[in-house]
């Protein structure tokens, strides 16, 4: 009796946990549901700790069930899956379907991007000491975050983060204070991405360039972007859109980025998938 009073509790317990987090996390749960901001902000810095309280209690409920024989198999067996899917999409989703590109990005010659790239194609441009190199939407939407591993201009730290859904690309030094941040694309809320600083767990603003914990409180008690000097954040690095035609006779030594497949099969079907999925929710902005 008390192992089955265990056993419900934890598989509640379980479902709560994991179905809130794939609310706030899943980011494909938002075409179908909204989800406040606040709880997304609090769902990134807490991600870690909601994983591994989920999966104690998948644990809790699988001890009792198991080695206790408490509770059906059927509600065993279909909360491990919905549990393991609420927990295993989001990480799948955005760590492989949506791996960034920061450091590892492929540029090419614009002789082999030629191959690709109608010369009408809009790019947009980040260029350093008379290296420049171009970006498609096409191929910026899936990873959002590109840079090249030998950086741009002698300057290592200069990356374009994309948000699709706002067809907005920024150019930033990926540093707050000195200190060269590690970002992770984790989310978009409001038709805007929000990265993440994995040394602290911080969320990033895409538009801000600002952690939210250093974001300025305004009398109505919201948190908004700091356009002052002094601000803390990534420094902004000038972008520019042109065609490819132009970005061909402006910049004849300039390097494009292309997305071309990859050898992996499974890589290549999710990224199939991933394409389809944002082809989808850009139809619907």
């Amino acid at each position: 009796m008390a192992w089955d009073i265990v056993f419900w509790i934890s598989l509640i317990s379980a479902m709560i946990v994991g179905g809130t987090f794939f609310r706030d996390l899943g980011d494909v749960s938002q075409m179908f549901m909204k989800v406040k901001r606040d709880n997304m902000i609090r769902a990134i810095r807490n991600e870690k700790r909601t994983t591994l309280i989920g999966l104690g209690l998948l644990a809790v409920m699988a001890i009792a069930h198991l080695g206790f024989g408490a509770g059906p198999a059927w509600a065993f067996w279909t909360t491990a899956a919905l549990v393991a899917l609420f927990f295993g999409f989001p990480w799948v989703w955005l760590h492989i379907g949506l791996r960034h590109q920061r450091g590892t990005a492929q540029y090419y010659s614009i002789e082999e991007a030629r191959k690709f790239i109608n010369p009408a194609t809009s790019v947009l441009v980040i260029e350093n000491a008379g290296d420049a190199r171009a970006h498609t939407d096409y191929d910026l939407a899936r990873p959002h975050l590109a840079s090249a591993p030998d950086g741009l201009g002698g300057e290592k730290n200069l990356i374009i983060a994309y948000c699709s859904m706002a067809n907005l690309g920024m150019g930033y030094k990926a540093e707050i204070e000195g200190k060269t941040l590690d970002i992770d694309v984790l989310a978009q809320h409001g038709n805007n991405l929000l990265l993440r600083d994995k040394s602290t767990g911080e969320p990033i603003q895409h538009i801000y360039g600002q952690r939210i914990c250093d974001l300025k409180p305004s009398s109505d008690g919201q948190s908004h972007c700091d356009l002052t000097a002094g601000r803390v954040g990534m420094p902004y690095w000038p972008t520019f859109r042109m065609s490819f035609r132009a970005f061909q006779k402006a910049y004849p030594k300039g390097t494009v980025v292309l997305n071309k497949p990859v050898g992996n099969p499974l890589l290549r079907l999710i990224d199939m998938v991933i394409d389809a999925v944002l082809v989808v929710s850009l139809a619907q902005h």
